[in-house]
Order: structure tokens, then sequence, then C-alpha cells
């Protein structure tokens, strides 16, 4: 019984009175009548703390000690530099609660960094680009202020109260692009009542693209009955209890989201589980078989659009209303999975299509968009436009999703056999 039922037994010492950690830790003024610039060093020591703050969290932590130290010991020089604060705040000798008033003095008084310095994003490497997380979860790593802060290596609630600060003066645009990541960084809050569920909802309420956006992320995260919904593989306490942190953020949202929200929600639920159901039908049909299956459901999705009035956005965007399918236009792909385009009808007759697609994870494709989207606001930034044209992709389950299809375009095996090699897609004129 005792193998099978094990009976944990702690004695608490008698400490003579109560204790309570205290509600308010002084803050002791790091910066307080002090001028500290990193010019006034020599050059070998200002290259050499450059060096380290330029270093990703992966291949700071297998610095030596005395590397960490000099970075510590310099640390009041280093408030301008981009990316220090965190290897700071890592090479701290101590986080015992004697030695937070001086770390949260650091914190407070660091450099507030501007917008697009919490967004910026380094690419070293495609391993420290793509991390693969043990919950099957495929996230990007970002060498930047804000988002290295809310690594699990800072648990500290005051250092992540800091981080949502700086990241709540960016646009809802822009926080959008970081979204996924944003939701994983909730597995590693210590409550779920967390600054940063805070600003998500409340960003939610400002923007229905970030709270459209939000729920499929939530959606597809989440295990359920439906087939649009991921099946649940992992297993684990801290499985479970980041898929209840989340289950807790989407009941969050119905509630402040109000029933108009709720509504289109459950229609884009009603929806999907149409798709799959037209979907699958094809994938079992005989081949001769396949387009009757498709034009059949697709007929039947048309009607009760129609009949019902169940007018409803489509995942891609809140801004994308189906009113109806326009049937004769709707086909399959003849690719493994056989995705379906649909030709949906909007509001004003002008049909948009978008494809359809069941055993494929969609997740890579998705991270692998947002990254492009990313790096080419950058590069417009510094006024390089290399016509970058990015698609929106929306996983909605597991190993299914819907993509927007671009029009007027051709695959990468159309070029290369229409320009006679394989290197016709780095050909200038492609790009006008």
């Amino acid at each position: 019984m005792a193998n099978t039922c094990p009976v944990l037994s702690a004695e608490m010492p008698d400490l003579g009175g109560k204790v309570a950690f205290p509600s308010h830790i002084p803050i002791q003024e790091s910066f307080k009548n002090k001028n500290y610039d990193l010019d006034d060093l020599d050059f070998f020591s200002r290259q050499q703390l450059r060096d380290i703050c330029d270093q990703d969290l992966i291949t700071f932590t297998e610095l030596s000690a005395g590397e960490r130290e000099i970075l510590w010991e310099k640390r009041f020089y280093l408030r301008q530099v981009a990316g220090a604060l965190p290897k700071v705040l890592l090479s701290a000798h101590s986080w015992e609660y004697s030695s937070l008033p001086g770390l949260y003095g650091l914190l407070h008084g660091w450099r507030r960094p501007e917008a697009m310095d919490i967004l910026q994003v380094r690419i070293v490497t495609m391993k420290m680009i793509f991390t693969l997380c043990e919950d099957t979860m495929l996230v990007l790593t970002h060498p930047v202020y804000s988002f290295q802060l809310f690594m699990p290596c800072f648990p500290d609630t005051q250092v992540r109260q800091c981080a949502v600060e700086w990241l709540a003066q960016i646009h809802s645009d822009e926080l959008l692009d970081y979204l996924p990541q944003l939701l994983e960084a909730l597995k590693h809050e210590t409550y779920s009542s967390s600054p940063l569920a805070r600003l998500l909802l409340q960003r939610s309420l400002d923007s229905p693209r970030i709270a459209h956006n939000l729920y499929w992320l939530l959606r597809q995260s989440l295990p359920g009955e439906g087939p649009q919904n991921t099946s649940g593989n992992g297993s684990g306490i801290r499985v479970a209890r980041y898929q209840r942190r989340l289950q807790t953020l989407l009941r969050a949202l119905y509630t402040i989201g109000g029933s108009a929200m709720r509504n289109s929600f459950c229609a884009q639920q009603e929806l999907l589980r149409e798709l799959y159901t037209c979907a699958a039908q094809v994938q079992s049909a005989h081949d001769s078989q396949r387009s009757r299956a498709l034009k059949n459901a697709v007929g039947r999705i048309d009607a009760k659009l129609k009949s019902e009035g169940l007018q409803t956005a489509v995942p891609l965007s809140p801004s994308l209303v189906a009113s109806g399918i326009q049937v004769e236009s709707c086909s399959y792909f003849n690719s493994k999975t056989l995705p379906l385009k649909i030709s949906f009808e909007s509001e004003d007759q002008k049909p948009f299509n978008v494809i359809f697609k069941i055993g494929d994870d969609l997740r890579q494709d998705m991270l692998t968009m947002q990254m492009i989207r990313v790096m080419d606001k950058m590069w417009l930034a510094d006024d390089l436009d290399l016509k970058m044209v990015t698609f929106s992709c929306v996983p909605t389950g597991d190993k299914q999703g819907m993509m927007e299809m671009v029009s007027d375009s051709k695959t990468l095996r159309e070029i290369q056999v229409g320009t006679g090699n394989v290197t016709g897609s780095f050909k200038v004129s492609l790009l006008h």
C-alpha cells in the first residue's frame, strides 16, 4: 500500500510568531545623483561588455563566473546598452530578500526602451530562431528586452511586471505580431491572474483583431471534443496546469467580449465543423467521386449560411464575413492532404478565397509567416523593400487550419521550370 499511496509527513519548526513575507519591498535608488557613461571606460572594457551583452541567453549561461562578475561589477555603465538588462539580472550575486531592494532599484532605474527596441529581433542562427518546446509548441526565441524577461529564468513578479509595463507602450498592431509568444509566456507566470494576462485581456477590449486572434490561439491550444480542437496528447501536472490557465483566460475573454463577440465565435466554430466534415468526405471519397462530394458538402454549407442568415466571420480575420459560398468556384488540390479551396461570398457579394486543410500541422506555417512578416517590417523601416507578400495562416485545431489564398502567384517549381534552372527564383525580374 505504501508503494502505491505514499504519505508525506512534514514537521514545521516553531518560529515563535507569525511569519509573513513583506507586502512592500523598498526600492533602493541605484542611479540617484550618479552619472555612469560607458564611454568613460577604456576601449577593451567597453568592447568586452558589448560582446557579452550581444550574446543570446543560452550562450550567456555558459559563461564563466569571472565573466559574469565583470558584467555585474560594471552594471551601472550598461543602462543605455541594448539587451544588457537580462544578463545583468542573471549575473546578480543573490536574489535573497536582503538583495531585492538593490535589484529592484536597478530594474526601475533602467532606461525605458523604445517600442522598436522592445520588439527588436536579431536573427543569429536558425537554431536560435526556432526552439521546440516540450509541450509541442513551436516558438520563436527573441533576444530582446521584454521577451527575455518573460522566460522561466526570471520568475520574480516585479521583473515580469516591469516587462509588462514596457510592453504596454507598444501599439496593438505590433503586439499582434508577437501574440503566440506572449501566450506561451503565460506558462511561466506564477499566478493565473498575472499582469501579462490582464494586458492581453485589456488589449482584447481595445482591439477586435487581438480578441479574434487570441481566441483562435487559445482554442487550438486546448483539448476538446470538437474536431477543431487539439487532441490533448500531453500529460503531466505542468501541462494540465497550463491548460487550466488557458481555459481561465478563454472564459475571461468570453465574459468581457459581450454577446456579439461570443455569438461570432460560436458561428465560426459551427462553420469549421461543417468544413471539417466536408474535407473528411473529400479525403475518404474515391478519386472519381471527390468533386461531387465536395460540391454536395459546400452546397449544404452555402444553403445553411443563406437560409438561416448565419453570416459569420472566418478565422483568418474578423473583417472577412462570409454570407455564402460560390459552389462552382470551389475545388480541391491534388496534394497528399487534398486541401480545399473555398470561395466565400462577402456581404457585398465580392468573393474571397481561402484554403482549408486537415492532416497538416499549420503551426509551423503560422510561425514561419510570422517571422517573415516581422523581418519585412524591419527591412521596410530601413527603406529596404524586398516586395515580400505574406498571407494569413490560422491553425484551428489539431492538424487543421485555414490559410489565405494568394492569387496571381506561382509555385517554386513553376518558376524553376519557366526559367530553365533552379536559380530562377533569384532573378531580379521576379521582384517586379
